[in-house]
């Protein structure tokens, strides 16, 4: 039987196994095979199956061809090598398909790379074979080969510098050159053509031809000039023309390995860094580079230390998050959320990427292979000569890859600063696969079959220096190939390069550990609590649609890949946006939120949790059912274009409920009014009247006395008049009935008394059951009677930290969104507020508050949810948008019931009731009448601005139909342009009317209205 059968060959007369056959080709080959099939298991429209299979099928071909040919060079090293390289490219590419890199733009930039490893790989024959040889005519032309490659290698330098210095974009690796499948960085070459002469010029036989002529060994002033300042010099104007600093340092560390490696001195590795620190501090001093954001970014990777509600989370925090959510095991192939890392999650933070999905196991295992591929790498080098050129400059090369594979893992876990370094093999930069195959290939060159132990001792104890060669300054070379002191100990060198890379891997590990279980819980709960940023990706996958009630699609994928598009209806819904591209991901609202379940069908208490495995939960696209009514829609956006134009320059909303479930049926509105507190301009008004009569104890429900009154005096020394300075009650009136009847005409003068009557306490003690947040310790607690809070500094003239915003969201069954938000189904919504004092810093007296002015401000949505609590008998609901998730009319999550919660004693509810049923009859609201159902309503016209005999006016009416079995609440609210003057009645409830009108229609209560 073959040697070629039996996986065996000879070496030194014995019959040694070899580790790594051709039919090992099949591991590489599952390895991708399997992360291929979990891609597209997970996301099948992320993978195009015809390209998928090609690529695997190539990568297989040339990884048996690879370890055929290391076969038959018999280096075990080399078999090695082969099939850790091809599974770091295997999983290169799965990362590349899940980022959406182009199969055939990572197909071609790999085959590129490939072939340039195959030339490498001849070339280090080449060099290797002429250590090989005997003095003599052979051996001459074999180091006149050399001349020409240390020539051709500087050669190589000047052009790929002079292509970097004339680039016109100085940042880094955007500096390059498009050559089919590649995008050729100059700076990349520059590094690696830098070692190559660098070693030529030190290391090289004395007799091979040089440019500059012969070769003399340095004296030691030359020697420190050479060894130290030159490659501080060298990575300084690196630095200075990337404007960043990383490929600066990373080549930089590659000089240092080579020159160490030469000399065995590691004191010019001290005196060059030295330098180089010193120079890049001279260069950023004269504004060089872009250091001072690469710093910010690094102590505060989240924000880059902005303040405030509108900073925004910045791509490391982002890649930081995503390293949290994969945890110990990840999400699986294909199901993370790496997208809202942001644009560049395919180059510098692609290990974010791979910690998502696969977890902190995976980031381990890969580096463990890079680990191998290095050990592998530095095996092979040791295969040339000791004094040949070529091994000095594999160990620069490994040295400077090593530098390129741990700085991105450490850069992205914040132990250092984001450079612009890729990592290797797994990126999408095409010259970064280039070169690693290209050392690859070069260390290849060296291999061959290892000697026998006493063959290797005699050669070695036998050979001899090549005259004028740099000769190791601690001691000679031993027999082992070791360095050894004249006493005849180790060298540091010897173990000073184990331990630092020890060390290396350690506070790597360390780094991914910390990243991934240790500090990840306390980030996510810092900066990503609700999961908000995590739930967009590129729409490359089928995503699914987003229904209203009765089957109007709301929004919908159009067509697939990246040429996909998501188009919506032109209702005006709020449903958000999805804007589908390579590289941008942003998404609001409903398309964010619920992106999982558009995406997968996921159920929404799945969340993000993993790990779902290899083969785990499968996406496939899922329709989003909502509550929006595409009808009632119609009609609120027509309401309001009518009440718009009946009132030039007024903005306003609409909003419509089912009080009975608590759905949101249309929200029609400009700029977001409907969700949005904009400082005085949301102060409701009377239709706040609402919440005071809901505020009063049952048991004195008749017990009030309301006399008629113009005005009422005020304890600041003002008055607060009726609207039109009327006369209200018309006549001295007792209990319920006077209550009412101040329902009916909006009497503020009868709230004012009642608002004194039930305190600042109660009333704020009653908007906090509907929602409202609420201030602190009221005026009558704080020294010299000053509000404890005062409006103003947060948005729409909120407190800046306002206390009970977050009850307020949960009163109404939502989860806070920040401090001044709820996140209702994905829609944001300001928390509407009471306050204890005015903006100018002014207390707010009772009777203020009572009739919805001065200090308090709502959103339209928050006055329809006070409003159908009076629908529904004093329960109120939680509001919602989504209904259920389904695909192909199967339901895979429906919302669940939830009880409602009593907000209104039932007494206080009908008598609210019966006033608003008034309103409509014989009062404010008559313009909110429909002729096919008896309606209740609320007006209200709150000022605005500063005091004045002729102050602003806005428009505010809630209404809900029928009064009696109401199905539907509505909200309209308008608000005046400059010195505009509009009234509640007029000018608001005519747009319910429209509204409640085709809302009744569509809700089957009335055939027609």
């Amino acid at each position: 039987m073959s040697t070629a059968a039996t996986g065996f060959g000879t070496v030194g007369g014995r019959r040694s196994r070899d580790p790594v056959a051709p039919s090992h080709a099949a591991w590489p080959g599952l390895f991708f095979a399997a992360l291929v099939f979990a891609l597209w298991w997970h996301r099948p429209a992320m993978v195009d199956p015809m390209w998928a299979v090609a690529t695997v099928a190539l990568h297989t071909m040339i990884t048996v061809l690879l370890l055929r040919g290391a076969r038959r060079v018999g280096d075990p090293a080399l078999g090695l090598l082969v099939v850790t390289v091809q599974a770091l490219t295997a999983l290169g590419f799965v990362l590349r398909m899940r980022v959406g890199v182009g199969d055939r733009i990572s197909l071609g930039a790999y085959l590129v790379a490939v072939a340039v490893g195959v030339g490498l790989f001849h070339l280090g024959r080449s060099l290797a074979q002429t250590d090989r040889r005997r003095e003599g005519p052979a051996r001459n032309r074999w180091i006149r080969r050399n001349g020409r490659t240390g020539n051709a290698l500087l050669i190589l330098v000047v052009v790929s510098g002079v292509l970097a210095l004339r680039a016109p974009i100085e940042r880094g690796a955007q500096i390059g050159l498009t050559l089919g499948p590649l995008h050729v960085q100059p700076t990349e070459v520059f590094r690696f053509s830098l070692l190559g002469w660098i070693a030529f010029r030190l290391k090289a036989p004395p007799d091979a031809p040089r440019l500059f002529g012969s070769y003399r060994p340095p004296g030691a002033g030359r020697a420190l000039i050479e060894y130290a300042l030159v490659p501080a010099v060298v990575a300084t104007a690196l630095f200075v023309k990337l404007s960043d600093l990383g490929p600066a340092v990373v080549l930089f560390i590659g000089i240092v390995g080579l020159v160490v490696h030469l000399t065995g001195r590691w004191r010019y590795a001290a005196a060059a860094t030295a330098s180089f620190a010193v120079l890049a501090a001279v260069a950023m001093l004269l504004g060089v580079g872009v250091l001072g954001d690469r710093f910010a970014l690094w102590k505060d990777p989240f924000y880059m230390g902005e303040h405030g509600s509108g900073r925004a989370l910045q791509q490391p925090g982002k890649a930081l998050l995503a390293y949290a959510r994969g945890g110990l095991l990840g999400a699986g192939p294909g199901l993370g959320r790496v997208d809202s890392i942001g644009t560049e999650r395919q180059n510098d933070f692609i290990l974010a990427v791979l910690g998502e999905e696969l977890g902190l196991v995976g980031t381990l295992l890969t580096g463990v292979l890079y680990a191998l591929l290095l050990i592998q790498l530095f095996r092979l080098a040791r295969r040339a000569g000791e004094e040949s050129w070529l091994r000095a400059w594999l160990v620069g090369l490994s040295v400077m890859l090593a530098a390129n594979i741990v700085w991105p893992a450490l850069a992205t876990t914040r132990v250092l600063p984001i450079s612009g370094i890729t990592t290797p093999l797994l990126s999408a930069g095409g010259t970064s696969m280039l070169v690693v195959l290209g050392i690859v290939g070069l260390a290849a060159g060296c291999a061959g079959p290892r000697p026998a132990a006493s063959a290797s001792a005699s050669a070695s104890a036998t050979s001899a220096p090549v005259p004028g060669s740099v000769a190791p300054a601690r001691g000679a070379v031993g027999a082992a190939g070791r360095h050894v002191t004249r006493a005849g100990r180790r060298s540091p060198l010897t173990w000073r390069a184990p331990a630092l890379a020890g060390l290396l891997a350690i506070v790597t590990a360390g780094s991914l550990l910390n990243a991934q279980l240790v500090t990840a819980g306390a980030w996510l709960g810092d900066h990503d609590r609700s999961r908000g940023i995590a739930r967009t990706e590129r729409a490359t996958f089928n995503r699914g649609r987003i229904l209203s009630a009765d089957g109007t699609v709301l929004a919908a994928t159009v067509g697939s890949g990246v040429d996909a598009t998501r188009h919506g209806t032109s209702t005006g819904l709020p449903i958000g946006d999805f804007r589908p591209s390579r590289k941008d991901t942003d998404g609001t609202g409903l398309e964010n939120t619920w992106a999982l379940q558009l995406e997968c069908g996921t159920r929404p208490e799945e969340g993000l949790a993993g790990p779902r495995g290899l083969l785990g939960q499968r996406c496939q696209p899922a329709d989003v059912r909502t509550s929006y009514n595409a009808e009632i829609q119609e009609a609120a956006v027509r309401a309001l274009a009518e009440a718009k134009q009946a009132a030039p320059g007024s903005r306003g909303a609409v909003v419509a409920l089912d009080p009975r479930t608590g759905g949101v049926l249309a929200i029609a509105a400009d700029d977001d009014l409907a969700t949005t507190v904009t400082g005085d301009a949301s102060q409701p008004g009377s239709v706040f009247k609402i919440v005071t009569a809901a505020a009063i104890d049952p048991a004195r429900l008749n017990a009030y006395h309301l006399a008629p009154h113009s005005s009422l005096p005020l304890p600041d020394g003002h008055s607060l008049r009726n609207f039109g300075g009327s006369i209200c009650p018309d006549r001295d009136m007792v209990g319920i009935p006077a209550l009412v009847d101040a329902l009916r005409q909006s009497c503020n003068t009868a709230f004012a008394m009642v608002g004194k009557d039930i305190g600042p306490e109660g009333i704020t003690r009653a908007a906090a059951a509907f929602g409202f947040s609420t201030p602190g310790p009221g005026p009558a607690d704080k020294p010299g009677g000053q509000p404890a809070d005062k409006p103003g500094a947060g948005p729409g003239g909120q407190p800046a930290d306002r206390s009970g915003a977050a009850s307020a969201c949960r009163a109404l069954g939502l989860e806070p969104l920040g401090k001044h938000q709820c996140d209702l189904d994905g829609l944001s919504v300001d928390v509407s507020s009471v306050e204890s004092g005015t903006a100018d810093g002014e207390r707010c007296l009772p009777e203020h508050l009572a009739i919805g002015q001065a200090c308090v401000y709502a959103t339209p949505l928050q006055m329809a949810l006070v409003a159908a609590a009076v629908a529904a008998g004093g329960q109120l609901r939680p509001p919602h948008i989504v209904e259920q998730v389904e695909r192909d009319a199967t339901v895979l999550w429906k919302a669940p019931a939830v009880a409602p919660r009593p907000v209104i004693p039932p007494e206080n509810a009908e008598m609210i009731r019966t006033g608003m049923v008034e309103a409509v009859n014989a009062g404010t609201a008559k313009g909110a009448a429909v002729p096919c159902a008896q309606v209740a309503a609320k007006t209200g016209t709150p000022e605005t601005g500063p005091p004045s005999a002729n102050p602003d006016t806005n428009a505010w009416t809630v209404a809900f139909a029928p009064a009696e079995e109401p199905e539907v609440v509505v909200a309209v609210y308008l608000k005046a342009p400059a010195g505009g003057h509009l009234t509640g009645g007029a000018n608001a409830a005519p747009a319910a009317a429209t509204t409640l009108r085709t809302a009744l229609v569509a809700l089957k209560r009335a055939d027609h209205c």
